[in-house]
């Protein structure tokens, strides 16, 4: 947050138990050990960011008033560290993200999603080492020649080696689509 490196925060987190009835924010080691509930909430701004961990049977009101305890104390611990970037911190460098030239990871993933797809089940690593190989060779080609660039063009060759490894994580069954990661961790499993 005093850097002058950029970045969305500021992030708090904050561990919650469950003892004797009552909710425990920041608990020690020793309520832990007692406790019903380990939760930690992350949040962002005032906003919930990430949650983890487990509890014996609770009432969803229960779960649902831990987190917004913490929400709440994590929000502070958030307005805290801004209020010391403002005394302290120094302005933070403008980054423009590179731009993937349109169309190019489309490109790429067809051809990650055919090789994967066909070596897919075939049970051993070297069927699918061989199909990864052969995708980032026919993607190289494929980018190539869409783009009149050459192979080996240092910008389009960073920006096809990160459209494959993106392919390559959204590819990882038969039936993928570019879009099948998102739609898994925003709504689950098909």
């Amino acid at each position: 947050m005093l850097s002058d490196i950029p970045w969305e925060g500021p992030v708090s987190a904050i561990r919650v138990g469950r003892v004797n009835g009552e909710i425990v924010l920041n608990p020690t080691v020793t309520q832990m050990e007692e406790s019903d509930l380990e939760l930690v909430v992350a949040v962002r701004g005032r906003e919930v960011v990430m949650l983890e961990g487990n509890s014996k049977e609770l009432s969803e009101e229960i779960i649902a008033e831990a987190i917004s305890m913490a929400a709440e104390e994590a929000s502070k611990i958030n307005d805290l560290q801004l209020k010391i970037q403002g005394i302290a911190g120094r302005e933070k460098k403008h980054v423009e993200a590179p731009v993937v030239p349109e169309g190019l990871y489309e490109t790429v993933y067809e051809i990650v999603a055919e090789e994967l797809s066909a070596a897919y089940g075939r049970g051993n690593k070297e069927n699918m080492a061989a199909a990864m190989e052969n995708s980032k060779e026919r993607s190289i080609e494929a980018v190539s020649a869409k783009f009149g660039v050459e192979p080996d063009d240092p910008e389009y060759l960073k920006y096809t080696k990160q459209s494959i490894q993106k392919a390559e994580k959204s590819t990882s069954a038969p039936g993928s689509s570019p879009t099948a990661f998102a739609t898994t961790a925003v709504k689950g499993p098909k």
